[in-house]
């Protein structure tokens, strides 16, 4: 997979700009909204969830209002799963990879990443969104560049009732976590973001020590199994949380219960506000 690394794809050049701009504390309305408006795509679907029910209705009319209607915050978390959708929409192989499924595996990992990020008091929990949206994105590569091993991956897992992850093992030298690290080297993410995509599975073996974030997301990724987005393994139990990641968060069993349930609740809005097929 690594000598194919330069017929990966690349990030288009505005989401790049704004994907930087997220992780950026500091970002103004203004230059949010600058750059926003260089793609016709994102300034449309943005106008069109301000005005949308959830925010009154109103029609927002300008860049500007939707950004002042919508919060900062939330006009990140949206262009951040617009790009993920313009990436998840290029033309995939396998015949049996259900694109909506991976889809709200990934938002679901995302939204449980922030609500984590906000218990801890994480201050990057912009770009822990991004990098549990982000977090499976080597499996889209395997799908593009290795259909048929992919598609017997898949064959394994659902017949098998065991998670991808460990069907890839029958199949790869290799998992997805270790291509998505490389596409997101290509793409520029940050450290935390490529750890992230890298070591979710295994957070132990992150090479500077285990991290908050990493551990974030891995747990991030369990909370989404366990909530139903199982992503491509509909039978297979879902993961443990590794009990060291639990005690290094110091996060009590007992509050995982309610963050599923907001997990649920977000994946529903979110589902509806982006116009994805349940």
């Amino acid at each position: 997979m690594a000598t194919r690394s330069e017929n990966l794809p690349v990030l288009p050049q505005v989401a790049s700009k704004l994907l930087t701009m997220i992780d950026d504390p500091v970002t103004s309305t203004k230059t949010l909204e600058a750059i926003i408006e260089r793609d016709p795509a994102i300034v449309a679907k943005v106008l069109k969830v301000a005005g949308s029910a959830f925010y009154g209705g109103i029609p927002a009319g300008t860049t500007s209002r939707a950004i002042a209607v919508l919060g900062m915050n939330t006009v990140k978390s949206l262009v951040v799963g617009l790009v993920f959708q313009q990436v998840v929409g290029n033309k995939g192989q396998s015949s049996r990879f259900n694109k909506i499924e991976f889809w709200r595996h990934s938002l679901a990992v995302a939204s449980a990443s922030k609500v984590l990020a906000m218990i801890l008091k994480n201050q990057n929990a912009e770009a822990l969104y991004f990098a549990g949206m982000m977090h499976d994105i080597g499996i889209l590569v395997l799908d593009r560049f290795d259909r048929e091993e992919f598609d017997t991956a898949l064959k394994i897992a659902k017949e098998e009732n065991m998670s991808l992850i460990n069907a890839e093992g029958k199949v790869y030298p290799y998992s997805h976590a270790q291509v998505g690290e490389i596409l997101s080297k290509k793409w520029g993410l940050n450290l935390i973001q490529s750890s992230a995509v890298r070591y979710h599975h295994n957070p132990k073996d992150e090479s500077c020590g285990l991290s908050q974030s990493t551990a974030i997301i891995h747990l991030a990724d369990v909370l989404a199994h366990r909530s139903g987005f199982k992503n491509q393994a509909p039978t297979a139990p879902p993961p443990e949380a590794d009990p060291e990641v639990l005690e290094f968060l110091e996060i009590p069993e007992a509050q995982l219960e309610p963050i599923e349930a907001a997990v649920c609740k977000e994946v529903s809005r979110m589902t509806e506000i982006f116009g994805v097929a349940a």
